[in-house]
């Protein structure tokens, strides 16, 4: 079967023609335009609306019990579907359930296609199955199932049915709703969804869940994807706020188009979040289905033990933040640990003094490898978890100072290693203020906000300050290069974070 590049939908739910003429300006970048008429009372000119647009056009009318909005007659809503076919537009869209009594009433010309839907509220494979394989039984043009996904693995599900779907028809579009079923409409359309439904923007979304136009099309680059591009995410729980995807995506395209243009073989990638709160979990449903992680907090020590291969730095640290599967085993690395080495080399005069070290989790892990490995002097660790800190302590050869003592330490650096402070608890500190009267380097990892409240303290009492941007684009660049194999420098991904971030990093959003 040929491939069809990712297509475009943007759904429309106006509640009047005014509302829907003022929704048109942003669909100039779609493929396809779906216009819902579940909350519509009034009579809406579709001719005119269809001369209107240059675009292909669905029309469908919901109602409450197909997750739509139609309160009206159905008499009214079967005369709606055929003015929509009067008008000529290029589909229809009728629930499955609702075709015995809609389409009898219909004569649907060779011009105006039928896209027959079911949305379900469950996510059972079996039942779901059987619909589809229902609904295969009667001639449409699409086929359309929609199921809801209470969790990360129920976008596998996704996949399953379009392998039903792949062997009997060529067009269909399956996806789970939900805000934990994005997953699946990016899966989709690399597996071969006739289109994606996208919003307008993120004010204007039909479904939770759903990707807008931009995001689609400029950050994911969904048009440009194939059934051979390599699934590539961020693991880690929680990670909503995170920034990655973006940065990887659009990375990508940057360098795709400068390799393209030396007619030099490029490898893709797509970059996705995993919302994963448990590791085992995620992995024994996974792992096979994914190319390479970026694992981030609380993930970092347990993929350890499935390496197949360790690296230098997760020998060094016993902590994983970057993995790659080649031929089907998985490679281990600690981007981390090289961003911390690489951000403190040039103040090793510092090191030689008294370091502190808060926190004892993963991310404290490689900071105290990599101050090993630059010789610095006097090492104390601190933080909630004694019994972690006091095993820190002993393996990296440090002191460990309980967190109701810390004040007792005079630490010429600081190294904030928790995610204390972190967007949204922007106001929450860790307690080290009254060390900054003496402290000359501060560093806290955390890049959201750039400057944390702990930062913006440090910077008034004069102090040196490194940001956890300075730190998350270091291994960023090191991260690319791993899945992408191209190479990066730290200009270039500084130029897209700071287009990617601009008014928004600032406010702490």
């Amino acid at each position: 079967m040929p491939w069809n590049p990712a297509k475009y939908c943007v759904s429309l739910l106006p509640a009047s023609e005014e509302e829907l003429r003022q929704f048109l300006p942003g669909c100039s970048d779609a493929d396809i335009i779906e216009i819902r008429l579940d909350r519509v009372a009034n009579y809406l000119d579709l001719s005119e609306i269809r001369g209107m647009l240059k675009k292909p056009i669905i029309v469908t009318v919901r109602l409450k019990s197909e997750g739509g909005f139609w309160v009206g007659s159905e008499k009214r809503r079967v005369d709606i579907f055929r003015q929509a076919i009067t008008a000529g537009v290029d589909y229809i869209d009728v629930e499955w359930e609702s075709a015995g009594n809609i389409l009898p009433e219909l004569m649907l010309p060779g011009n105006t296609g039928l896209i027959l839907s079911h949305h379900s509220a469950g996510n059972d494979l079996r039942e779901l199955k059987s619909i589809l394989n229902k609904m295969l039984q009667n001639r449409a043009d699409i086929y359309k199932l929609i199921y809801t996904a209470h969790n990360l693995n129920d976008n596998l599900i996704s996949l399953q049915l379009i392998e039903l779907a792949r062997q009997k028809t060529g067009s269909y579009v399956i996806h789970a709703m939900g805000s934990e079923g994005r997953l699946s409409r990016i899966m989709g359309a690399l597996r071969g969804n006739k289109f994606t439904y996208v919003s307008p923007d993120a004010e204007s979304s039909t479904a939770e869940g759903q990707l807008t136009l931009d995001e689609a099309r400029n950050i994911l680059f969904l048009h440009e994807k194939s059934p051979e591009t390599r699934l590539i995410g961020l693991l880690g729980y929680p990670i909503k706020q995170s920034f990655g995807w973006r940065l990887h995506n659009r990375m990508l395209q940057h360098k795709r188009k400068m390799v393209n243009k030396k007619h030099t073989p490029f490898t893709d990638f797509i970059y996705v979040n995993f919302p994963a709160a448990s590791f085992e979990d995620f992995w024994s449903h996974w792992q096979k289905k994914v190319d390479g992680l970026s694992i981030t907090i609380p993930h970092k020590e347990q993929i350890v033990s499935r390496l197949d291969y360790k690296g230098k730095t997760v020998e060094l640290s016993g902590v994983c933040n970057t993995a790659l599967k080649r031929q089907g085993k998985w490679y281990g690395f600690n981007t981390d640990m090289l961003a911390i080495y690489d951000l403190f080399y040039p103040w090793q005069d510092y090191l030689s003094d008294t370091v502190l070290v808060y926190g004892t989790g993963a991310t404290a892990r490689s900071a105290l490898t990599a101050l090993r490995e630059l010789e610095a002097g006097s090492i104390y660790i601190s933080g909630r978890n004694s019994v972690k800190g006091r095993e820190l302590a002993k393996e990296f050869g440090a002191n460990f100072i309980p967190e109701k003592e810390i004040d007792s330490v005079v630490a010429v650096v600081l190294m904030q290693t928790t995610p204390v402070g972190m967007y949204p608890a922007v106001s929450e500190m860790p307690p080290l203020i009254h060390h900054l009267e003496k402290a000359e380097l501060v560093f806290d990892v955390i890049y959201n906000p750039v400057r944390t409240r702990l930062l913006e303290s440090a910077h008034e009492k004069g102090c040196r300050i490194i940001t956890g941007v300075d730190m998350y684009l270091r291994q960023a660049v090191k991260q690319f290069r791993i899945f992408s194999g191209l190479s990066l420098n730290l200009a270039e991904l500084t130029d897209q974070w700071n287009e990617l971030t601009a008014g928004i990093m600032d406010s702490g959003t």
